[in-house]
């Protein structure tokens, strides 16, 4: 503004009135100038015999968007039916946000007032509750936590759109009410059909019938890094979610990042294995496990890995453990990385290692016969699922080196025999 408005505008803010003169106010400006607060601009006259003119000017945007946020705040706390934005707001963004997140914390619940409706509607409307959310103390942001699960499985854009606008900017600050625990303690209790189709998908999908995979939103998962000294309850865990995703491109990308974080993170990684293996999804424990040994195999395990070895065979080879498995990916990566720290030194006590080497499968147990698919038979098409084909020359090769003799003979000369039987 010019320096003439300047001065005015500073005049009438003085309370009581004239406690200041004109001079001593210019004073105050000149200083704000000099520690870099406004700017003073010379803009030459288009007439050359008039002296130059003088504006001000403050000398951050952000500045001058609390100032205009402030502004607007004032005019509406005490009446949030306004529905129309002061024209110094409209396509201002930071204002809006910085005035939405003032009205917030005064507990004023911006997205179901009617204030601005007829510049703020639907989307935005949402989009600029959660941008002010993510600043508001946690007394505040507590009381939004019911409305943000609603929206988190609406639809894969809208999920997406949460990450972006009110996860990722908190991701790494201490407590954060909406941080990787929050999406942790939101995924976990879905299926994986139910969540699947609004958080595993592609980011861009055209639409075609409304379906909750489909448009377009941002590649936030796809795009996250991760920190050397990230915590592993913030981008790790958020991180670790993201292997469900359906993109093996980015699966292996989060792999070799989980394996680069852990490296000399014993304890962060098995906290991190603790929650994020509460999953019923086997593909992200299936990744999880292929990041963990990555890191073994990175670094020369020491006797900080003592603890981590002895949870993954408590948890996934003891006789009644809480994860033990079938799925032989997750028991090769599990078995290979307390293998690897053996190897490397560490002290695994006898009565663990028995757990580990111990055959998965009781000899003495036959499987049992499926009887239904017994009363199927065909001997011409074979039995489902295996018939035609697959009946007739892969199953033979596969099935009778079992009733061979000579084949037990030849394992029973092998040099890999068991030297203690």
């Amino acid at each position: 503004m010019l320096e003439e408005e300047a001065m005015q505008v500073v005049e009438s803010a003085q309370s009581p009135r004239d406690i200041l003169t004109r001079s001593q106010l210019l004073q105050i400006l000149n200083q704000c100038r000099d520690q870099g607060l406004l700017l003073l601009r010379s803009i030459p006259p288009n007439d050359p015999f008039e002296a130059e003119i003088h504006t001000w000017e403050p000398a951050y945007e952000t500045l001058t968007d609390f100032l205009l946020a402030w502004e607007a705040y004032q005019n509406v706390k005490n009446s949030l039916n306004s529905p129309d934005m002061p024209p110094y707001l409209v396509n201002r963004t930071a204002s809006i946000t910085l005035a939405v997140y003032l009205l917030g914390k005064d507990g004023c619940n911006f997205f179901t007032s009617q204030l601005w409706k007829n510049n703020l509607t639907g989307q935005r409307r949402e989009d600029f509750q959660l941008m002010a959310l993510s600043m508001m103390p946690p007394q505040q942001q507590e009381a939004y936590r019911d409305w943000v699960l609603r929206l988190f499985d609406r639809d894969m854009p809208t999920c997406r759109n949460i990450l972006e606008l009110l996860i990722i900017p908190g991701l790494r600050i201490p407590d954060y009410i909406y941080g990787a625990k929050f999406v942790h303690d939101a995924l976990l209790p879905m299926g994986v059909a139910e969540r699947d189709i609004f958080w595993s998908g592609p980011h861009q999908i055209p639409h075609n019938h409304g379906a909750k995979w489909e448009g377009y939103a941002s590649a936030v998962l796809e795009e996250l890094e991760l920190a050397e000294d990230d915590p592993w309850d913030s981008a790790p865990l958020l991180t670790a979610w993201a292997t469900t995703t359906v993109n093996n491109d980015n699966r292996r990308r989060i792999r070799s990042a989980l394996a680069d974080w852990g490296c000399d993170k014993p304890s962060e990684l098995l906290a991190l294995l603790k929650t994020a293996l509460q999953t019923n999804d086997p593909q992200m424990r299936e990744d999880l496990f292929l990041a963990a040994y990555g890191v073994s195999c990175l670094v020369r395990p020491n006797e900080t890995w003592l603890s981590l070895c002895e949870w993954i065979i408590n948890s996934f080879f003891t006789p009644n453990a809480p994860y033990r498995t079938n799925n032989i990916i997750i028991r090769h990566c599990a078995r290979s990385l307390v293998e690897r720290c053996l190897v490397c030194g560490v002290l695994i006590t006898e009565k663990f290692l028995i757990h580990l080497h111990k055959p998965y499968v009781d000899a003495n147990e036959l499987l049992p016969i499926d009887k239904e698919c017994v009363n199927r038979i065909n001997e011409y098409y074979g039995i489902e699922p295996a018939t035609r084909d697959l009946a007739w020359y892969v199953v033979p090769q596969a099935i009778e080196p079992f009733f061979d003799t000579s084949h037990f003979a030849r394992m029973a000369n092998s040099t890999y025999r068991d030297p203690g039987e």
